[in-house]
């Protein structure tokens, strides 16, 4: 994947790649409240953020990258809706304006970047990134957002509610218990992810992600392996 200016990775989670394989395969994709950029066979696509599991097949000899951007980042530097992307994988070229096809993706990130920086739905993306609020209520007030402001400011930079975001945050503390050396007993890692006990826990992944709290820990255990 390309270097990109140091700006444009305070909007990133993550850089990413798979590399090619001899034989096919698949792999489950669980909800994280991110938006990608995915480079596959010369091509670019945006993969919206996923509010279910879903498996991906990769072909052999196929090398798949990716950036994966902050919550609700990357609607707001392409000044996207979120809503229209939400479980969608698009050709990104379908997203932007014909003059920004002609730039490379270093480029046009890095300017979009730069003028949003100083955006209030930046700052606001920037607090929610770093919050531990468990409820609605909480949530809002830590963001000096009433409730029904939090709900409009959120659905359009994420695609959904904020008690949806405050679901997929709790699975992915999940995920990371499951991911530590230490096999934690499923209902410790309710605990940790503020699930009010083991049966919440297993109701909440079996929803999400279409798979029981063993095979999820299977699952993220053999991916982290890989």
């Amino acid at each position: 994947m390309q270097t990109f200016p140091k700006i444009v990775y305070n909007y990133l989670e993550v850089t990413w790649s798979s590399p090619a394989v001899s034989i096919a395969q698949s792999y489950w994709v669980h909800p994280d409240n991110c938006m990608d950029i995915v480079y596959r066979q010369g091509s670019y696509s945006l993969v919206g953020a996923g509010t279910r599991s879903f498996q991906v097949g990769l072909e052999p000899d196929t090398e798949v990258s990716g950036l994966r951007f902050r919550p609700g980042m990357l609607a707001l530097l392409l000044g996207i809706d979120a809503t229209e992307q939400l479980d969608q994988r698009r050709p990104l070229g379908q997203l932007i304006s014909a003059s920004a096809r002609k730039k490379t993706l270093e480029n046009y990130l890095s300017e979009r970047s730069d003028k949003s920086k100083d955006s209030s739905d930046y700052i606001l993306l920037q607090q929610l990134y770093h919050s531990q609020a468990q409820e609605v209520s909480a949530l809002a007030k830590e963001l000096y957002l009433s409730p029904r402001q939090l709900q409009r400011r959120l659905k359009h930079l994420l695609g959904y509610s904020p008690i949806v975001w405050l679901r997929i945050q709790r699975l992915r503390r999940v995920i990371s218990a499951l991911q530590l050396p230490q096999l934690l007993p499923l209902a410790e890692v309710a605990v940790r992810a503020g699930y009010s006990d083991q049966a919440h826990l297993s109701r909440e992944v079996k929803a999400l992600t279409s798979l029981s709290p063993s095979a999820l820990r299977q699952d993220v255990r053999f991916v982290q392996d890989v």
